[in-house]
């Protein structure tokens, strides 16, 4: 049970680092309610609320019609605007590591290296301290090879070629 517990905060600290090319995910925002003025200072005035996607792990942009980003806030698990919004960008919690590049999966394998080590070890900080270098090295090259911006397809939304983020 440890070691899945660990895996999976190794695997959502990797996700959470960076706005992955492979990771990012962008749709349509569905429409809940109109928040007419609240108590709370920061909700004055008129709210638009959306339903959050269910695998996205952070926003990274809500847009509206005209791919203009907009303020969102989080309330009560729902993306709250002012004005009305259209489409959502965000890193979706990607759990098939047959959808990470190589260089991601390596970094990932790093984390766990250094997070289970002091269970295979006996809590040895000297097998720690030595692994947590190399993950966090390989984390950085990860995020290095991931700087090619994502393509335009001309509508305001940035595409996701799939072929290009196979192992």
């Amino acid at each position: 049970m440890r070691c899945r517990d660990n895996y999976e905060l190794a695997r959502l600290r990797i996700l959470m680092a960076r706005n992955w090319r492979f990771a990012v995910r962008e749709t349509t925002l569905h429409f809940c309610s109109t928040l007419p003025d609240c108590r709370d200072e920061k909700l004055t005035g008129t709210r638009w609320a959306y339903i959050k996607p269910s695998n996205a792990l952070k926003i990274t942009g809500v847009f509206d019609t005209r791919g203009r980003q907009l303020r969102c806030e989080g309330v009560n698990g729902r993306l709250v605007t002012r004005e009305p919004a259209a489409f959502v960008r965000f890193v979706a919690d990607v759990d098939d590591l047959e959808d990470w590049p190589a260089y991601v999966f390596e970094a990932l394998v790093r984390d766990l290296a250094w997070r289970i080590a002091p269970l295979i070890q006996g809590g040895a900080r000297a097998t720690m301290e030595r692994i947590l270098p190399l993950a966090d090295r390989a984390l950085a090259e990860a995020i290095s090879a991931d700087v090619e911006p994502m393509s335009h397809d001309g509508d305001n939304r940035f595409a996701r070629r799939d072929d290009e983020y196979r192992r």
